[in-house]
């Protein structure tokens, strides 16, 4: 058998396609892998949010149920280092801002909703 040149080049030119898609379909796997971990993350840090809100809540009702009242608030740490519900969100140094929303319902309880985006 005689190999004929344009049999080789061919033969070199589909191994080298080949070879490309392989590498770009593992390049595309990589990045939407890193993608989805970045956004998983992100979720975390805004359920861990959530929950720190939460018990700012669970705070001030057990330090004083009156200071309750309904609305939007954000929260922060008062001069006597406890959680005080003030203005209207708080946003953290790497962008999230959580609100808390209470909402007093007719049987006297009060409702709480935390936010975060």
């Amino acid at each position: 058998m005689h190999s004929r040149p344009a049999a080789l080049l061919l033969d070199v030119l589909i191994g080298v396609a080949v070879f490309g898609f392989v590498v770009t379909g593992v390049i595309t796997a990589m990045i939407i892998s890193q993608r989805g971990m970045l956004a998983s993350g992100d979720r975390v840090r805004g359920v861990l949010l959530n929950q720190q809100a939460l018990e700012v809540v669970r705070s001030v009702r057990d330090e004083n149920f009156a200071n309750l009242v309904a609305g939007t608030f954000g929260f922060q740490v008062g001069t006597d280092g406890k959680w005080d519900l003030s203005g209207t969100g708080v946003t953290t140094a790497d962008g999230f801002t959580t609100s808390l929303t209470l909402e007093i319902q007719e049987s006297g309880a009060i409702g709480v909703t935390a936010t975060t985006t």
